[in-house]
């Protein structure tokens, strides 16, 4: 059955049988001061402002990184005539990445898509030759490119994405009081509901935080990848209250696993305020549970190579109680072709 003209309402009584970030741990506080500044704290998705001169000519900023953990770092030039020259080193002091132009004639470096190991990485900023003025830096999980970052509630027309509400004897979806609320009160049933808008994304970064409403006997969550228009060809990636997680792939009917259920460790079944995030990047993907890698898989097929994105619910095929989970703060990065090259 089909509702709206972006959702899709799909009963998986044999499949739901078989089947039973942001993202990066902010540091301490440290004052920021003087020409060789102490680090400062830099929170994912928080700009940092700041001045570079004769007085001040380089800055630097430090954040915790857990195992496995894929981020970006992007700065731009609000004021005067700053070029801007970043150096990232990671746990150990080593320099491992610099940044690079963004666009021809634009005062900006990025950084893109670095997988890390845990610890505390430092960013710092210098100015190039006599340059100076005002900064921002921003650190973003994924990719270096903010697409969507969708609160469900400032329908900001550059961040937001559109959503239509569903409704079916079998579940609901729609925007509520500030979040994506879904609800479904069929067992054996996957519903999923897709963004109105005409996008679409290869590789990417999608993350949201999760609220699961009462005590559910049991519950699936995730994302839509890669959808087609038609949404009958796309990825799912789902994680459970069995402390497990999967990957599939779903084309006119018929459904591949690309990586079966597997318990892990990251997954917290207890948790019912999780934070989940996939990292897409060709025919590879990477699952994170509350910032942790759960776990990567590589589609060898390469089913879907592009696509719409989407939200997802499901129940057990023998569940008699119903679901009611909360999408809400829905990031969606993307790669900058000239920091990935």
């Amino acid at each position: 059955m089909v509702f709206g003209s972006r959702g899709r309402l799909i009963l998986l009584v044999v499949l739901c049988a078989m089947w039973s970030a942001a993202a990066i741990v902010p540091a301490p506080v440290e004052a920021t001061s003087g020409n060789q500044a102490a680090p400062g704290q830099l929170i994912p998705l928080q700009p940092m402002t700041g001045t570079l001169d004769a007085s001040v000519p380089q800055v630097a900023y430090v954040f915790e990184v857990q195992p496995g953990f894929i981020f970006s770092l992007v700065a731009w030039t609000r004021f005067g005539d700053l070029t801007p020259e970043m150096t990232l080193a990671n746990a150990a002091g080593q320099p491992i990445a610099t940044g690079v132009p963004l666009q021809a004639g634009l005062n900006s470096r990025a950084i893109d898509a670095v997988a890390g190991t845990d610890g505390t990485y430092t960013i710092t900023l210098q100015r190039a030759g006599e340059t100076a003025g005002e900064f921002r830096l921003l650190l973003l999980p994924g990719y270096s490119v903010l697409d969507k970052w969708d609160d469900f509630q400032s329908f900001d027309q550059a961040l937001s994405l559109n959503w239509e509400p569903m409704l079916n004897i079998d579940s609901i979806a729609d925007v509520m009081n500030g979040v994506m609320n879904m609800q479904v009160m069929t067992a054996g049933t996957m519903s999923f509901i897709l963004p109105s808008d005409s996008v679409s994304w290869s590789d990417v970064y999608i993350e949201a935080d999760i609220q699961i409403e009462g005590s559910p006997s049991y519950f699936q969550y995730g994302f839509i990848l890669r959808a087609n228009p038609t949404a009958d060809v796309f990825y799912a990636l789902m994680f459970s209250s069995d402390s497990d997680w999967t990957l599939m792939h779903y084309n006119m009917g018929m459904w591949n696993s690309i990586q079966d259920w597997t318990v892990s460790p990251a997954i917290d079944p207890a948790d019912t305020t999780p934070h989940i995030g996939v990292f897409a990047q060709g025919n590879t993907f990477r699952a994170y549970f509350n910032g942790q890698l759960v776990g990567e898989v590589h589609d060898p097929g390469f089913s879907s190579q592009a696509g719409t994105i989407g939200l997802l619910a499901c129940t057990s095929s023998s569940q008699a109680d119903s679901l009611v989970l909360n999408f809400d703060n829905l990031v969606i990065t993307s790669p900058n072709t000239a920091a990935a090259n």
